[in-house]
Order: C-alpha cells, then structure tokens, then sequence
C-alpha cells in the first residue's frame, strides 16, 4: 500500500505509515479544499485496484480524512482533525447505505 501511494503522489509530497493500516500524506502546497478532495478521490480509487500477492487477489478499502493546515497548531492537531474528518466521512457514508436499503 505504502508503495502504491508514494508512486500516486507528487515528488514533493509525503507518505508516511503511522500505525498498522493507517497512513499519513503530506501534500504541499495544495491551491484549494478542493483539490485535496479530489486527491482523497483519487486516492480511494488506487487502493480500490486489487493487490495481487502470491497469486490472491486481495481487495482493501479504504477510509480518509482531508484536513487543511491551519486546522491545527501542529502536527498532532493536524492529524486528530483529519482523523475527526475520517469518522465523519465513514458515518455519512454508512447513514447513505442504509437510506438506499431502506429505499
């Protein structure tokens, strides 16, 4: 995963893995939210490809938060802020899923 991110992202830009499954990028500068939604689209959409590992196809998915400084003081507000921003995003997501089932 870390390498299908550090080759999706510009030269200038920073992949960094946090924890077990979490990773962090770093993306200067950006001119707009905008463009930092349309790169969290895209990045979605890389991780979405399958990985093949031994010849398993294994599928992932995955869960962002889009933050832009200064949303935050320092690093760690950055990264809560994003983190915050991430839950939201997955309980919107979950509320949409069950209205379409409901539907």
């Amino acid at each position: 995963i870390a390498r299908r991110l550090q080759h999706g992202v510009r030269a200038q830009d920073t992949v960094a893995r946090l924890y077990g499954d979490e990773f962090a990028l770093l993306l200067t500068p950006l001119p707009s939210e905008q463009s930092a939604e349309a790169i969290s689209h895209r990045v979605a959409t890389w991780l979405q490809q399958p990985f093949v590992i031994n010849d398993l196809h294994i599928e992932v998915t995955c869960s962002a938060g889009v933050v832009l400084y200064p949303d935050g003081t320092d690093g760690r507000h950055l990264l809560d802020s994003a983190d915050r921003d991430m839950y939201r995003r997955k309980r919107i997501r979950q509320e949409r899923s069950a209205a379409a089932a409901l539907a």
